[in-house]
């Protein structure tokens, strides 16, 4: 992914964390925010905004919603829309996908939905966050776009342990973003050995999550029902790749048990400067995943 496109509060808040890595083209939209067009000469490249005038529910957004075509005209790459569909504002988002694959080709537009705790919704906002839910699965699964990425705040949480509340969705977002920035540098990266990977066409909903391979514990930014296929990252620094005659056979060893239980499994390991082993992966679903 080569541009980020925030929507809302939430999403614009995570495109942030992707700015500060300086390697992303990102775009804002939002409410209140000053405007900044990409095809102004005398803005500089970075992060652009779209400021959306305010309104009251999430209908309206839907029905009001500007057309993007200037503000992404100059987008050619790999994107990446990032939303929360509890934000009234979430009600833009199909006016967005539907000008990208315009744009670029739907396989280069992914989506990252942000649940956010269902428990904590009511009312219209709990109704309009699960139909921004299903009805993005519904429009990966019928190839809008090439994957949806699901998160939700309750399983981030798990992972990060107790957080200050006036750290928690800064610790939540920095864990989501170092994950997803980690990920596509191994994705351009050379690889020090790997099995294929190709995802099934069918595969359209996914997520990610983190791997402790000593202890053999996954621990998924959401919990993904009917899990086909996986692809792990191995993050190995250069004393262990040269030392470890174990490992080879540990990573092996763990594909062979995936599966053998019907599922797919492939990995990839790459060389770290860090004193510490780590891995991420990156598990796909071709079903729609059920409501909380």
């Amino acid at each position: 992914m080569e541009t980020i496109i925030g929507i809302g509060a939430a999403g614009c808040n995570i495109a942030d964390k992707f700015a500060s890595y300086n390697l992303y083209d990102v775009y804002k939209i939002d409410t209140g925010l000053e405007p900044r067009d990409p095809g102004d000469p005398n803005i500089e490249e970075g992060t652009y905004t779209y400021p959306v005038p305010k309104y009251e529910t999430h209908e309206e957004y839907e029905k009001q919603a500007p057309d993007f075509k200037n503000f992404f005209s100059e987008i050619d790459s790999e994107i990446l829309v990032v939303v929360c569909g509890a934000g009234n504002i979430s009600g833009v988002t199909l006016k967005v996908l539907e000008q990208l694959v315009i744009q670029v080709k739907p396989e280069n537009v992914n989506v990252l939905y942000i649940r956010p705790d269902i428990g904590e919704l009511n009312g219209n906002t709990k109704l309009q966050e699960r139909l921004g839910y299903n009805v993005l699965q519904q429009y990966a699964r019928s190839g809008m776009f090439n994957n949806l990425i699901l998160a939700d705040n309750i399983s981030l949480e798990k992972i990060v342990g107790d957080i200050p509340i006036r750290e928690y969705f800064e610790k939540l977002n920095e864990l989501l973003v170092s994950t997803l920035h980690m990920i596509n540098i191994f994705n351009h990266s050379e690889v020090e050995i790997n099995s294929f990977f190709k995802k099934s066409t069918a595969s359209k909903i996914s997520t990610l999550g983190l791997y402790d391979a000593e202890e053999d514990v996954e621990k998924l930014f959401f919990p993904l029902d009917k899990r086909l296929e996986r692809h792990y990252y191995y993050a190995i620094n250069e004393e262990t790749l040269k030392s470890d005659g174990g490992l080879m056979q540990s990573i092996k060893n763990k594909m062979r048990d995936i599966n053998q239980n019907g599922q797919r499994a492939t990995y990839a390991v790459y060389s770290t400067q860090y004193a510490t082993n780590y891995a991420y992966i990156i598990s796909f679903s071709q079903d729609i995943q059920k409501d909380a």
